[in-house]
């Protein structure tokens, strides 16, 4: 923990990855049959209001963190209803929270005749309306292409938090229906643009985004949608959810979260959004441009264990062998593996342990 890496690149000589806008060969192509490629990418997050961006802020190491009250003017009215422990439970924790320029429309424009018709509507739907043009453009559709309409473009959305809808209901606000539900997040964007392929909206928690990429890569192999959208959001619109969490053990109470070590206590909580555009990758959209592949996907239950939030060493490991056997690969070909990394004791230690045991024992069997 905080050891400074030496070897870093530097900002100015690294830049970030880029799509490959080279055509590929008739072999490349039968070889990815079955695959979905990645074809655009945005994001809105903190202190990076786009992928290029959120590079530089990893390469240099910087923290998005601040406190857990900060500056945010929605949450002013109900902090007046909290307790004066609640109030310093809030302070002495940090979180990561987007900036307003972040959180606005940068394409009102262009849904301006929606927006109208629409009423109030959860800014997590917003923010993914808006962010979603962002992914669009970048795998190179423009805002008057029409090519995408009746083509089964499936629009898949991870989307967990009910901030909105608590806000509502603490303020009895009148609520529109389709303004509030999660289902509307998907549907939304696929109204907005004209598609007409499935519109899914996904809450699985933590893993809402994988569990959309899943459900998004099966409907494309089995002909159910021609391309795919997926995105989540996360936005903290109520400090409540943060309390709870924190009473509960999950939520660190301290500056940072500490992944791996005794001191740990929980992860800390963040907004952003987030888009991928997908599409198979033996077409002629990702032969031209594309960031990546995805060559294998898989999620699992822990089943029965001592708690429903508690994951377990065998059970990863047995999510991360299949997700190996979709991809037709072996441990020693995998070089690098992304952690949760939660900090809490329990959670990152059988997270490692499963790690350990599939890419340490077997992969550097095969490595030799």
């Amino acid at each position: 923990m905080g050891t400074q890496h030496q070897d870093l690149p530097s900002v100015s000589n690294v830049t970030p990855p880029s799509r490959s806008r080279q055509r590929l060969s008739d072999q490349t192509l039968s070889q990815n049959l079955g695959k979905v490629a990645i074809c655009g990418i945005s994001c809105r997050l903190p202190r990076a209001g786009s992928p290029s961006e959120f590079f530089h802020l990893l390469l240099q190491e910087e923290t998005a963190f601040m406190n857990a009250l900060g500056e945010d003017i929605t949450l002013h009215s109900e902090m007046q209803s909290l307790s004066a422990a609640a109030l310093g439970l809030l302070r002495s924790i940090q979180v990561a929270r987007l900036s307003k320029n972040d959180r606005a429309l940068r394409h009102r424009g262009q849904f301006t005749g929606i927006l109208e018709k629409l009423g109030g509507v959860d800014p997590h739907h917003l923010l993914l309306l808006d962010s979603s043009r962002d992914c669009l453009q970048d795998a190179g559709i423009g805002a008057k292409d029409k090519s995408l309409q009746d083509a089964a473009v499936g629009v898949y959305v991870g989307l967990s938090s009910m901030d909105y809808l608590l806000s509502c209901v603490r303020k009895e606000q009148q609520m529109s229906v389709s303004g509030t539900l999660h289902a509307s997040a998907s549907s939304l964007v696929s109204y907005a643009y004209g598609f007409d392929g499935p519109s899914v909206t996904v809450d699985t928690t933590c893993t809402s985004l994988l569990s959309a990429i899943q459900i998004a890569n099966s409907d494309m192999m089995n002909g159910n949608a021609s391309t795919a959208l997926v995105g989540a959001a996360s936005l903290m619109l109520q400090s409540r959810p943060t309390l709870a969490l924190l009473e509960q053990g999950m939520v660190s109470g301290q500056a940072q979260c500490r992944p791996w070590c005794d001191s740990g206590d929980g992860y800390q909580r963040g907004e952003g959004c987030g888009w991928l555009y997908l599409a198979p990758a033996d077409s002629r959209l990702a032969s031209q441009y594309s960031y990546a592949t995805i060559a294998g996907i898989a999620t699992n239950q822990s089943g029965q264990r001592r708690a429903l939030t508690l994951p377990t060493m065998q059970s990863q490991a047995k999510v991360i062998r299949r997700c190996l056997q979709l991809a037709d690969a072996q441990p020693g070909q995998v070089c690098y593996v992304e952690c949760t990394a939660l900090g809490s004791r329990v959670a990152d230690r059988e997270e490692l342990a499963a790690i350990a045991s599939v890419y340490g024992r077997e992969g550097a069997a095969e490595r030799g």
